[in-house]
């Protein structure tokens, strides 16, 4: 075999794993351009968490009371989720993940303050509510807690991958059910022709 003919077929073979990988870093992208429950679930958690300790800064002594024993009593599965957003930002965006992430979280603890700042009163007896209801539930309740919570302000950095699947899933073929009145039209024959088959029966 010929050299140049050697260095062509080594050139092909390249070309098809670099196509290859391609497609597979693609998909490997596709699959990770969404999140999980698990992961909404900690975002909604620590949304309400950076709430809470925004309102215990700002809105006194019951306040403060409420966050450290909202810290206290469900400190092993905050920790647990704030593990679950850092790493999916980390998958999300790379490198960048941790600034991301700590972004995240300073935007979140903004965006209360200044709801805070604009509706003081509101804001604090709404965050009292979400810290009572919070620390009546079990830790393993939480997801339902902050699933039926209402989250101000909140910009999602990426969509859940159910509600991803669904909007992207192919649109079923419908086949129109023939309309009934369109159906008799078209079996009632044209009035010249029934004048022509009266016409051909008095000629016979």
């Amino acid at each position: 075999m010929g050299i140049a003919r050697k260095l062509l077929m080594g050139g092909c073979a390249l070309a098809i794993l670099a196509a290859g990988a391609s497609a597979g870093g693609r998909k490997s992208a596709g699959a990770a351009i969404c999140a999980s429950s698990a992961e909404n679930s900690a975002m909604r958690i620590i949304a309400v968490q950076q709430e809470l300790m925004d309102a215990a800064l700002t809105c006194g002594d019951a306040a403060r009371a409420n966050y450290n024993s909202f810290q206290t009593v469900h400190n092993a599965v905050l920790r647990k989720y704030d593990k679950t957003m850092l790493t999916m930002f980390r998958r999300l965006m790379g490198r960048k993940g941790d600034a991301e992430y700590n972004s995240f979280k300073t935007g979140l603890a903004s965006k209360a303050e200044l709801r805070r700042i604009q509706h003081a009163p509101n804001f604090c007896a709404a965050a009292a509510a979400k810290a009572q209801t919070a620390l009546a539930a079990k830790s393993a309740e939480l997801d339902g807690f902050v699933a039926g919570t209402a989250v101000e302000d909140f910009a999602w950095p990426v969509e859940e991958c159910s509600v991803m699947a669904t909007r992207l899933a192919p649109i079923p073929d419908i086949v129109p059910e023939p309309n009934p009145l369109r159906v008799a039209e078209a079996a009632i024959p044209p009035a010249g022709a029934a004048s022509s088959a009266v016409e051909q029966a008095k000629e016979k």
